[in-house]
């Protein structure tokens, strides 16, 4: 029962070829995609110069079936979003391999090698790096968890970027961790016809039950079917939520003088939790510090 649309986006799935190494360097992901689009493309024209076969025949068809299947497939597929870019990594990387560097002497191979190596160590450093910070940075907002009782509702906004900025906390969808580890309701379930076998049954949570209402961008780019903080913290029913997890806010940003909101946890640097309600147990205190 899903629904199917956004054919031939061919702009879009431009970009998302472009972003199948994207991190948080923009330069250097563009041009490390470039540069892997573009090796073939001179292993060809070398073999084709010196009327030698500079590519592998089986593998160039299979990156042609693919991007023809990337180029039908469309941006929403049985409710599924994002069906095609799911397909630029594997078609950058069987692309890559279609050269032949075996054309060329063999110093120039050594140069292939010892370049190709360079760029893989160097790549895997800075993505593990940046995982690493990525990790810390998630590990201190999960410390609200505790100080959650079991099987409560829990309304979470998640402060990100806009849209068009490259790089991302990728906390999207770290609230979810509600639902692994204290069996929470939260808002960014995924209610979508066609895409899984679950069913929300709270009508008075009307439309801010689903992904991607947990997602508070700035007021200056609202997100399509999405929200803004501003707008989220004036409209969310909280007489259906229990919880308020406001994930990676810096203090600034938190609520201020709201009578319903009772804070029982914040972070060193960002992020907070509050109970909606007055507060009624002696754990729930603003160091969040008293185990549960």
């Amino acid at each position: 029962s899903g629904s199917t649309s956004g054919w031939f986006k061919i702009i879009a799935k431009l970009i998302w070829l472009l972003a199948a190494l994207r991190d948080e360097q923009y330069h250097f992901d563009i041009a490390s995609v470039v540069t892997l689009l573009i090796l073939p493309i001179l292993c060809m024209g070398y073999g084709w110069w010196h009327q030698r076969r500079g590519f592998s025949t089986l593998l160039a068809l299979a990156t042609a079936l693919i991007a023809v299947a990337y180029l039908c497939i469309p941006r929403l597929l049985l409710g599924s979003a994002f069906a095609d870019m799911r397909l630029t990594p594997f078609l950058l990387a069987i692309w890559v391999l279609t050269a032949k560097p075996k054309i060329f002497s063999r110093d120039v191979q050594y140069i292939f090698a010892t370049l190709g190596l360079a760029f893989f160590l160097l790549r895997t450093g800075m993505t593990t790096e940046h995982l690493v910070r990525l990790d810390r940075d998630f590990t201190a907002q999960l410390e609200a968890l505790p100080h959650i009782p079991r099987n409560r509702r829990i309304f979470a906004q998640i402060n990100l970027p806009c849209q068009r900025s490259w790089a991302s906390s990728r906390m999207d969808h770290l609230s979810s961790m509600a639902t692994v580890r204290r069996g929470a309701f939260v808002n960014d379930q995924w209610d979508m016809p066609g895409a899984q076998l679950l069913r929300i049954h709270h009508p008075q949570i009307k439309t801010w039950t689903k992904d991607p209402t947990q997602i508070a961008r700035p007021n200056e780019c609202p997100q399509p079917q999405g929200n803004t903080y501003d707008q989220a913290m004036r409209e969310f029913p909280r007489y259906a939520y229990d919880y308020l997890w406001l994930i990676d806010f810096t203090p600034d940003m938190l609520p201020q003088h709201d009578p319903t909101l009772t804070l029982i946890w914040q972070g060193q640097k960002s992020g907070a939790l509050y109970r909606i309600g007055s507060a009624t147990q002696a754990s729930d205190t603003p160091t969040g510090k008293a185990p549960r």
